[in-house]
């Protein structure tokens, strides 16, 4: 597991342009040996691991709200959901995990801010394209 979790860390760091099926393998991979697991994902309580998925979830969200081609934005969603995923799994099985993250706070690794802000700005976007929905009421 500890190799997982540096070859997790080693993929996340890469330019999201080269993230390519071997990465993805290793996110389902991790997302697989995390589940229901708390001995497994405390292997991958890092604060640096933790800003690296922060990051990445942050640059998805961002291309997913601007426009992409189709296929580009089914990556993008794909890939999110498994970081999501995989973050999921360690803040319900890791207590490590958990305080790793907290270690960042106010830190400017701190993926925290980022990601609300990122979720807030989608949730903006979709709430100014559904008011110009005839007959939808919000």
């Amino acid at each position: 597991l500890p190799l997982i979790a540096d070859t997790f860390q080693v993929a996340l760091t890469r330019p999201l342009e080269e993230f390519g099926v071997l990465q993805i393998l290793l996110l389902r991979l991790t997302l697989n040996v995390t589940n229901n697991n708390p001995r497994a994902s405390d292997v991958f309580a890092r604060a640096s691991l933790m800003s690296a998925m922060g990051q990445v979830m942050i640059t998805r969200f961002s291309q997913i709200s601007r426009f992409m081609l189709e296929e580009d934005l089914s990556v993008a969603v794909d890939h999110l959901i498994l970081v999501l995923g995989v973050m999921i799994n360690f803040a319900e099985w890791s207590p490590a995990c958990r305080e790793s993250l907290q270690t960042l706070h106010r830190d400017t690794s701190d993926p925290l801010d980022g990601m609300v802000s990122a979720f807030a700005d989608s949730l903006e976007a979709l709430v100014k394209k559904l008011k110009g929905v005839k007959g939808l009421k919000i």
